[in-house]
């Protein structure tokens, strides 16, 4: 009996999957790897059916959010590897910037309504604190929701590969890092040779380029040039807002907002709301037009533009240098204030 839509590879999950998952689910609970993994303990596990190595991460060693979270490809990985470097107040937005799966142990108020249906039609009953496992996908754009069929695949096979590996990290911690080159990551996929077997090895992966071409209206561009440069400092971000977008029962849109503040008053200039289409970076692209049509419609250039998110500044560099305008780095006070007034009234 199927239990979801059909997704776009054309499977679906069974019941049976479903037992099954739950059922190793409950082995890595019982099992507990984040006592003894970091976040930062990555391993890899080719995916012979998408040819996608999926990295795998345990979370739950700061004792409150107990997950498994796979992440598919490099370029996801490297987003993942980024927000280690970033600020706590920037890392919870750009999180959402990061396609991926996870396993989270929870409680049974926590899963996703069909989640508790199926669990009903299996009969199955987990004990204990964080018990539940909630199948969560992540998706730029969109908001969590449960896993699709591709996704629950990932995370059973990241799921009986930890089950193998963790003991053995537990035993002996050194056997993620290569002797050879700091940044390789160990994987392990099905031998050819044996079947039902899998092999290691250390493979690099370096973080692919993303060359994009920064493209605004030149008329829009002379426009705000013209304008007179007034002693107006303005902070700028673009974060996603908890407000979801679509009809009830479908995945809602996670809708993002571009927000200009003046960093003395407080006063919003304006904001603009932005979407992802077809992938995170063309959202970055449309940054920079949607700004300069705030700026046209206060008709004020400003000294300044301080920005604290690492993709802004780059889609904005470019643009403020020809337009005059000095582009900083630093803490945005006066546009987090804003933001937090903004979404408590959003929660009334």
């Amino acid at each position: 009996m199927a239990i979801q839509e059909q997704n776009a590879g054309g499977t679906t999950l069974t019941l049976d999957d479903w037992r099954r998952m739950h059922t190793v689910a409950a082995q890595v609970r019982t099992l507990e790897p984040w006592l003894w993994m970091e976040e930062s303990d990555i391993f890899g596990v080719q995916d012979t059916q998408s040819n996608v190595t999926l990295f795998v991460s345990v979370m739950g060693a700061l004792g409150e959010h107990f997950a498994v979270a796979v992440y598919p490809g490099a370029g996801e990985l490297a987003r993942q590897r980024q927000l280690a470097n970033i600020p706590d107040d920037l890392r919870a937005d750009l999180f959402f910037d990061i396609r991926h799966a996870q396993v989270a142990f929870d409680k049974k108020s926590d899963l996703h309504p069909k989640e508790k249906a199926i669990v009903k039609q299996l009969g199955i009953v987990h004990k204990g604190g964080h018990a539940w496992p909630c199948f969560q996908s992540f998706r730029p754009g969109l908001f969590p929701w449960l896993a699709d069929a591709e996704e629950a695949r990932w995370l059973l096979l990241a799921m009986e590969q930890l089950l193998v590996l963790a003991p053995r990290i537990e035993h002996n911690p050194a056997m993620l890092l290569s002797a050879t080159d700091q940044d390789a990551i160990l994987v392990r996929s099905p031998d050819a040779a044996a079947p039902g077997g899998w092999r290691e090895e250390f493979r690099a992966f370096p973080p692919p380029t993303h060359r994009v071409q920064v493209t605004v209206p030149p008329e829009l561009v002379g426009t705000v040039h013209a304008l007179p440069q007034s002693d107006l400092h303005i902070e700028a971000d673009v974060f996603p807002m908890t407000m979801p977008i679509g009809q009830p029962g479908e995945r809602p849109q996670l809708p993002y907002t571009l927000l200009l503040v003046d960093s003395a008053s407080l006063f919003i200039l304006g904001f603009k709301m932005l979407s992802v289409q077809s992938s995170v970076e063309t959202m970055w692209l449309e940054a920079p037009t949607r700004l300069l049509e705030i700026l046209a419609k206060c008709g004020q250039r400003p000294t300044s533009i301080t920005v604290q998110t690492p993709w802004l500044g780059a889609m904005l560099e470019a643009l403020c240098r020809e337009l005059g305008i000095a582009l900083r780095s630093g803490p945005l006070h006066a546009l987090t204030q804003v933001r937090q007034d903004m979404e408590r009234m959003m929660m009334r």
